[in-house]
């Protein structure tokens, strides 16, 4: 939502294409939940539920639209940048930040789970190198220094990241 208003307001086009929408879900959320949700857990439900969404995926979905406005701006600013090399500078920037977020979200990162999140990031990284995939998913990558500023924004993120996102959670029986 915050991505959208910004957009709204500095009146850009759109990021994103519904395809890479479905990429970044697939590879952050969809794939990732299912195999989280067969995960064994001992742990009762606990009261509380929405808050605790609330306190995690607020500040979440902020650092987010954040870091992906950014980029995106960044790599606009650059001559000769495409409107496509653009918005994948802002679809590689969602999906690394969607992947700081299932690293927290799948903690304590087990064997499994670092397999899990390691192998989405290799997954979006074949996408991005092999040409018809690409093409299937109208993402033009732009030349080095914009993947470096896009990747240097995701970074930045990521390391405040856990100063702004909830996510230890705490060691409970059965739970790895």
């Amino acid at each position: 939502m915050l991505l959208a208003l910004a957009v709204g307001v500095a009146g850009l086009a759109f990021p994103f294409l519904p395809r890479h929408l479905t990429l970044i879900g697939s590879l952050t959320i969809g794939i990732p939940s299912f195999f989280l949700a067969l995960a064994p857990n001992a742990d009762r439900a606990r009261p509380g539920f929405l808050g605790r969404v609330a306190r995690f995926a607020i500040p979440a979905g902020a650092l987010a639209a954040v870091a992906t406005f950014l980029a995106y701006r960044i790599v606009q600013h650059e001559p000769g940048i495409s409107l496509g090399q653009a918005r994948t500078a802002a679809t590689m920037v969602l999906t690394w930040i969607g992947l700081l977020v299932l690293s927290i979200i799948a903690a304590p990162l087990t064997r499994p789970r670092l397999v899990l999140v390691w192998s989405m990031a290799a997954v979006f990284l074949a996408v991005i190198l092999t040409p018809p995939v690409r093409d299937f998913f109208d993402l033009h990558p732009p030349d080095d220094l914009v993947w470096l500023a896009a990747f240097g924004v995701a970074a930045i993120v990521w390391s405040f990241a856990r100063l702004f996102v909830p996510g230890d959670r705490p060691v409970g029986p059965g739970r790895r």
